[in-house]
């Protein structure tokens, strides 16, 4: 091959380098956001749902009130989820890093090795993202269904003495 082939061969592989270096990038960026987002949206769902029920509904229709719980722990069980996510990611990291620092083996063994040894808890974050995002959604929609059902609804105290609260 000649010396301007080599050279545009290497600045293909140069060019290849640095596009994997920024997809790279925007999978971690993606992937922190995502994380951060089913947290927030998790935590704050219940955050609100606690304040509902302490100023808007008091007093919420008894049949409501497994709606709530169930809701509760979808949301609770998305935060779990979401950190166990986390740590298996982490684990994914450390396990294939791990790999890469054994010098043992051929630079194609070593890569191989160390993909392998990640693959597995890679699976187990995937599979937990999956998890977290589905008991939100359905963590959320318990929650609403149980704000639709006893929003507007007067006080028990209210109703006891006759009067409205709205």
């Amino acid at each position: 091959m000649s010396d301007s082939k080599q050279d545009a061969a290497r600045s293909d592989d140069e060019a290849v380098r640095q596009y994997w270096t920024t997809l790279a990038k925007a999978d971690h960026d993606a992937s922190e956001s995502y994380d951060k987002l089913l947290i927030a949206l998790s935590s704050g769902a219940l955050g609100l749902s606690m304040t509902f029920i302490k100023d808007i509904a008091p007093s919420p229709l008894a049949e409501t009130r497994a709606t709530l719980v169930s809701g509760w722990g979808c949301l609770l069980l998305s935060l779990l989820a979401t950190l166990a996510s986390l740590l298996t990611s982490q684990r994914a990291l450390r396990s294939t890093m791990s790999a890469l620092r054994d010098p043992k083996d051929s630079v194609k063994t070593t890569l191989a090795t160390a993909h392998a040894r990640g693959k597995a808890w890679s699976r187990w974050t995937h599979a937990l993202n999956l998890v977290a995002a589905v008991l939100l959604t359905a963590g959320l929609l318990q929650v609403v269904r149980f704000a639709a059902k006893n929003y507007g609804r007067p006080h028990v105290e209210a109703t006891q003495t006759g009067k409205s609260s709205n």
